[in-house]
């Protein structure tokens, strides 16, 4: 999976999947979030493109209940994804379906700049 802006790209590996021909994982909550650091209010994704893909958000530094993070798809496997409202740091977990099976990936990032969707 891939997270890019005009000026950086990011690839976010799997930490927890079930892939046909590649086999299960489970990092049993240990996996350590990708970091990117972003000066941009919205970030494309790519991943798979028979997948259906999920983002949910936490404050890095406050435990709880995570949010939904609006993902707007612009083509197969491909979408866009606006940051909070509020510039920080924050955890954005992705889970994604398909028909050759399942991954989550996560991230820990951090904006700069107010995000214009901002998180549901």
């Amino acid at each position: 999976m891939q997270l890019l802006t005009e000026s950086a790209v990011v690839e976010l590996s799997g930490y927890d999947y079930c892939w046909e021909g590649a086999g299960c994982a489970d990092w049993f909550g240990s996996e350590v979030p990708t970091p990117f650091k972003v000066d941009v209010a919205v970030v494309e994704v790519r991943w798979v493109s028979n997948g259906n893909l999920t983002a949910s958000l936490r404050d890095h530094h406050v435990s709880g209940c995570p949010s939904r993070l609006p993902l707007v798809p612009t083509e197969a496997g491909q979408g866009v994804m606006a940051l909070p409202e509020v510039p920080g740091t924050y955890r954005i977990d992705f889970h994604g379906e398909s028909p050759e099976g399942s991954s989550a990936f996560a991230t820990s990032i951090t904006s700069s700049v107010s995000g214009d969707l901002g998180c549901r």
